[in-house]
């Protein structure tokens, strides 16, 4: 199956003069020019790499006047020589292609990081088609929210960049560790809107050692409560501790239609709004689908070094099994309400299993005594994990609640098995985003969708070729399937 150009080569006679013009073309640098031997050429790549799916062009120039490509330069001068397509068989495309194709090559040959065969131009109005099939995917991720820039070239265009993204970022970081909300928030949003700003302001942040903080995660559904009680604890907490500095990270959730969010979670915290030692952030979902953002880790990682010691994390309104919070946080407060369902909400498996603490708040409402009783009934009267009821809006209850937030900290927790949790979530998002990316590119006429939509290709397939292009494999180090059909349920056949 073929799933996209890999790049286009262009002969030329003057490589370096070639790759100074194109890179200024795309405004991105090039890779630096190397001989490939026992092919009497030169070669080079620009982009050096794309920050988005995209074929990238190879200059070709001959280094010997006898040389294939000094004898095409000599019979058509400087132009297109090759398209390279990418296959995940080659194997497949050559039986599939020879009977109608000329080969120029009677076996595959070694090149760009795996094997080649290339069609003889004849056959193809011209045009010299290769056909390379990698051994493994790019190691770089282009599509990752916080994808490293360029290394520097000759060109020092795209690293010098980068030098300044983080001098930037590091200017950032010192001012927020020393007491700058302004530039707090900068280095927050820059890490939300990912890119090479985000990444450094991550780099900036990972090369600090920072004092401990204490992560606690409030979640639930919505209409439950949850900003007024993160409202109630920051205040308790700031009571307990003046001179302890407390953030708040509070997700609200986006439009699937217009990408837009509200972020309203403040509005529920007024009491705590003229607080100098209360900081509150909202970041919006971004259709990350687990009450979170994918950048949330990140930005905990800065709100860490900027010297808060207790950080509360709001989840968006969640159901029973959006488990995601408890990757990125030392303990899991639940908040549930009365009105939201009947008593066997309070029997289900699910989110309630991972809680700390679990919370009914809107105590003073009919049912809340009844829905206690069930979660308490659910958990099997958990020692470690006690039902507490509060009124977030009144304050009562909420110092006992941090009282057990307190004694969770305590406690011994599997790293190792949060860290698993939290690298799963990670490939997650980064996957996310290269399928997005990949769907936005899309050709609407004869790709992925179009594929599906006509029926010769299944969503599964159309999946695996999208994510093989675009840098990944299946969990197995498997290729993409051959074609329609080549999957069959779980499997994946070739």
């Amino acid at each position: 199956m073929i799933l996209g150009i890999d790049h286009v080569g262009i002969a030329v006679g003057d490589a370096t003069a070639a790759v100074d013009l194109l890179a200024d073309l795309v405004d991105r640098p090039g890779t630096e020019i190397e001989e490939v031997g026992g092919q009497a050429v030169r070669v080079a790549f620009v982009p050096a790499n794309w920050p988005t799916v995209g074929a990238r062009l190879e200059v070709l120039s001959p280094t010997d006047p006898s040389g294939a490509v000094a004898r095409f330069l000599e019979r058509r001068g400087e132009g297109l020589h090759h398209v390279c397509f990418l296959v995940d068989n080659l194997e497949a495309e050559v039986a599939r292609l020879a009977p109608r194709f000329a080969l120029v090559d009677a076996a595959p040959r070694r090149g760009h990081g795996g094997r080649v065969v290339f069609l003889h131009p004849k056959a193809v109005h011209g045009v010299m088609v290769e056909l390379l099939e990698r051994d493994e995917p790019p190691v770089e991720d282009p599509h990752h929210p916080h994808a490293r820039p360029p290394a520097e070239s000759s060109h020092g265009r795209r690293g010098g960049e980068g030098e300044a993204d983080l001098a930037r970022a590091r200017d950032l970081i010192e001012r927020a560790r020393g007491g700058d909300r302004r530039a707090l928030a900068r280095a927050l949003s820059a890490v939300e809107a990912g890119g090479a700003p985000g990444c450094a302001v991550v780099a900036a942040a990972a090369g600090i050692r920072a004092a401990t903080a204490s992560v606690v995660g409030i979640t639930g559904a919505p209409g439950s409560g949850k900003s007024t009680l993160v409202g109630a604890l920051a205040r308790a907490w700031r009571a307990a501790d003046p001179d302890g500095p407390v953030a708040i990270l509070a997700v609200d959730p986006s439009s699937p239609v217009s990408g837009g969010a509200l972020l309203g979670d403040r509005i529920r915290m007024e009491s705590i709004a003229g607080d100098p030692g209360t900081y509150v952030r909202s970041v919006a979902g971004r259709g990350a689908g687990d009450g979170l953002a994918d950048a949330v880790g990140d930005m905990l990682s800065v709100l860490r070094v900027a010297g808060f010691g207790t950080i509360l994390l709001e989840t968006v309104g969640t159901g029973q099994d959006a488990f995601a919070v408890e990757s990125l946080v030392d303990v899991t407060v639940v908040v549930h309400a009365p009105g939201l369902g009947d008593a066997i909400q309070g029997l289900k498996a699910g989110l309630v299993d991972l809680a700390d603490v679990i919370v009914v708040n809107k105590a003073d409402l009919d049912g809340a005594a009844a829905l206690a009783s069930a979660l308490k009934f659910g958990r099997g009267d958990d020692p470690a994990c006690l039902v507490l009821e509060t009124v977030a809006t009144t304050g009562a209850g909420v110092s006992d609640v941090r009282g057990k937030i307190m004694e969770a900290l305590g406690r011994p927790h599997d790293l190792g098995a949060r860290a698993r949790r939290a690298i799963a979530r990670a490939a997650v998002a980064m996957t996310r985003a290269r399928v997005a990316e990949a769907l936005r590119l899309d050709d609407p006429t004869g790709g992925a969708v179009a594929g599906v939509v006509a029926g010769r290709l299944s969503p599964a397939d159309a999946a695996c070729a999208i994510l093989y292009a675009s840098g990944a494999r299946g969990v197995s180090g498997q290729d993409a399937p051959a074609g329609p059909g080549a999957r069959d349920g779980g499997g994946r056949g070739r």
